[in-house]
């Protein structure tokens, strides 16, 4: 073979080399362009993520100056809704109060799209108690003890009556109330 012709062959083959890698190298090229704007998406939603989270962290800083832990963990902490029946009993004996009954509805999910539609695990009760009491005083003191128990109660209707008109004693009043109990849920549990 003459070597005017090799290097004719030679050229020849580069060529053909030419044109048969440029599509795979433009395949090559979108492959890589594609993960290359992957790859910044998932930078971005990153970035926004940690931004997100150096919020949170400023916002639980600045709050952490106008409420204390015992308030978080009043509102956070998972309730036991069983605890909560055995403890009705006794701060009634405190307050003064008098054939105390109650009822504890079941928990439901609290029903509030309108506000906070993401919200789980917050479960809504209905609670009412009725019970005898020498003044309003009692009354309101167990209303106030109530206030302090983990979740948040809500008055939704009171109804106070007098019943001894003539003389003083420890039934003076007879007193009907409805509460709504907001609460986080038990552990392990979800409404």
């Amino acid at each position: 073979m003459k070597p005017h012709r090799l290097w004719i062959a030679l050229l020849l083959a580069t060529i053909a080399l030419i044109f048969l890698t440029t599509p795979m190298t433009s395949r090559l090229m979108v492959r890589t362009e594609k993960e290359i704007q992957t790859l910044g998406q998932e930078k971005e939603a990153r970035r926004v993520k940690i931004q997100q989270w150096k919020d949170d962290a400023l916002k639980a800083e600045e709050l952490s100056r106008t409420i204390q832990t015992y308030e978080i963990e009043k509102y956070l902490a998972p309730t036991d809704r069983n605890k909560l029946a055995e403890k009705l009993g006794p701060l009634a004996s405190v307050a003064l109060l008098t054939n105390f009954t109650f009822s504890l509805d079941p928990a439901v999910k609290w029903e509030n799209d309108k506000n906070f539609p993401d919200i789980q695990g917050i479960t809504q009760s209905h609670l009412s108690f009725e019970a005898n009491a020498p003044h309003d005083v009692s009354l309101f003191s167990f209303l106030e003890a109530l206030s302090h128990m983990a979740g948040r109660m809500d008055v939704q209707e009171i109804e106070i009556k007098r019943t001894n008109q003539d003389e003083i004693s420890a039934n003076n009043l007879h007193a009907k109330v409805s509460l709504l109990w907001l609460s986080n849920c038990e552990k392990g549990k979800n409404p």
